[in-house]
């Protein structure tokens, strides 16, 4: 992707966060998408320029040494909710169709919303960071249309061959079910949450070019200097962090899921498939249901 390209981008993002108000003036930023994909660095990027990503927020670890961003309450409620299904983050079995009929809805979007007002109570703009809520953001807007506050999502979206190249290396994890993983992960991005105003980021083009990744937002509200905010960006976002390229792992490995895979990964990019996408979902529905 080339440096226009990135622009236009940031410049799409910036445009509809201005366009999101509401009488409240309040706006939530939801960074989403499979993990080990770029969410933490999208994120730290925020949190390191003034955005309130919560309170109490997942320390760092060797894999994060810059940190998650993740407030933890939130995780919680997130697995929590999985656990309502029969899942858990690494699981790629789909949620039922219903599932926001789920009985556990009602109880879990009045928590939502007290953990909102607790946190946030003051913040006319925040963000929440946390790749479990891909598949709950049909939830997260209704949650936050009953309380008055305008919503924006980034999309952070990195090539299955690095995702499944870096679950492999953190968790032991079967190159089989990390690309089933990314595939449910972004397909109920896209599909689920299809009526959604979603602007996509690549990892890792934002981290290696700071500088454009500078046009996001509204930092002018943050009072730091441009020269400052370049710099800081440099800190955070260095290549050393950036492990796990294509090189490391090769889909040919599994010459069965590479086609779907591929031609998920190119359609996500594309404004105009989900027609497709939605085929795609359905096909790995049919699967899943197949393997019982």
């Amino acid at each position: 992707m080339d440096n226009k390209t990135l622009l236009e981008q940031m410049r799409n993002i910036r445009k509809n966060v201005l366009k999101n108000s509401t009488p409240s003036g309040r706006l939530a930023i939801l960074v989403v998408g499979m993990h080990r994909s770029g969410t933490s660095a999208c994120a730290g990027y925020l949190a390191h320029h003034g955005v309130n990503m919560g309170d109490k927020l997942m320390p760092p670890s060797p894999d994060n040494p810059r940190g998650y961003f993740e407030d933890l309450e939130f995780v919680t409620i997130h697995d929590a909710l999985l656990r309502q299904f029969g899942l858990n983050w690494a699981d790629p079995r789909p949620l039922p169709e219903d599932w926001l009929q789920h009985p556990s809805i009602p109880l879990t979007k009045q928590i939502l919303r007290e953990r909102l007002d607790i946190r946030f109570e003051k913040c006319a703009r925040f963000a929440i960071k946390d790749p479990r809520m891909s598949r709950f953001l049909p939830l997260w807007q209704q949650v936050l249309q009953e309380m008055n506050i305008a919503m924006e999502v980034i999309h952070v979206l990195r090539s299955p061959a690095q995702v499944a190249a870096s679950l492999e290396r953190r968790e032991g994890m079967s190159s089989l079910q990390a690309l089933m993983l990314w595939l449910v992960y972004n397909l109920d991005i896209v599909v689920s949450a299809h009526n959604i105003s979603i602007e996509m980021l690549h990892y890792p083009e934002f981290i290696l070019r700071p500088a454009i990744m500078e046009q996001l937002l509204l930092w002018e509200k943050h009072n730091v200097s441009s020269v400052n905010r370049t710099k800081e960006s440099e800190m955070f976002f260095e290549n050393a962090l950036y492990r796990q390229r294509d090189s490391d792992f090769s889909l040919n490995t599994l010459p069965e899921l590479r086609k779907i895979v591929m031609q998920v990964y190119m359609a996500i990019q594309s404004s105009n498939s989900l027609p497709e996408l939605v085929f795609a979902r359905n096909e790995l529905k049919k699967i899943f249901g197949a393997i019982g």
